[in-house]
């Protein structure tokens, strides 16, 4: 019954290396050609994923047991697994959100109190602003200097320092706040990032905190 087990789990295994393999190669690729490459080899894979999962052999699993606790789950969560095929910007998994989720689960050990219930929602935005500005491979204390800096001067709208899109070197030569990493990994391209401050008023104020 283990090398039943066992071989059902190395069929699953592998079709989920395949998926991820493709991801891998679709790291540096648009939205779009990752949409692409996803309904051409991504669609497959799943679609023999499915067949594996409704077929005898999987099927044979005991419910009770762990693996057909998993099968179980996958075939529950079928639509949802299937949505990222579909579209090139969505990530094939939630890995990151829970990375991020981590840190305010260890988090909450610490922070046992904190204060009043404004003192948490104020906590709560923060940690979304840091948490989003990670996503963007900002420099942290940079951008957050800069975004206080900058509301305390009433010198950038609100929608102009959100932490929303990458940022790169603009097409028109113009730089990247001095928060934007040089070698951001942060998904996007160039011609769509907006950088920070890009609606400020001249002379209001340098998006990256230099002037004001």
């Amino acid at each position: 019954m283990a090398d039943c087990y066992s071989g059902n789990m190395s069929v699953v295994l592998a079709l989920m290396n395949q998926l991820y393999d493709i991801e891998r190669r679709a790291t540096q690729k648009s939205d779009q050609e990752r949409g692409e490459l996803r309904a051409k080899e991504s669609r497959r894979i799943l679609d023999r994923l499915g067949e594996y999962l409704e077929g005898p052999v999987a099927k044979s699993v005991l419910p009770a047991s762990k693996l057909g606790g998993a099968f179980n789950y996958i075939r529950n969560h079928w639509e949802a697994l299937n949505v990222f095929v579909n579209d090139g910007a969505l990530p094939i998994d939630n890995n990151q959100v829970e990375r991020l989720m981590k840190r305010i689960a260890v988090g909450r050990k610490n922070w046992l109190f904190t204060g009043s219930l404004r003192a948490g929602i104020r906590n709560a935005s923060l940690m979304s602003l840091v948490a989003s500005a990670l996503r963007q491979d900002l420099d942290v204390a940079m951008y957050l200097e800069s975004v206080i800096t900058h509301m305390l001067r009433g010198t950038a709208k609100t929608d102009a320092i959100r932490p929303t899109r990458p940022f790169c070197k603009q097409q028109d030569g113009a730089s990247a706040p001095s928060y934007a990493r040089a070698n951001s990994k942060a998904k996007g391209s160039c011609s769509q990032a907006i950088a920070v401050g890009s609606s400020i008023p001249p002379g209001s104020g340098a998006p990256d905190g230099h002037s004001g």
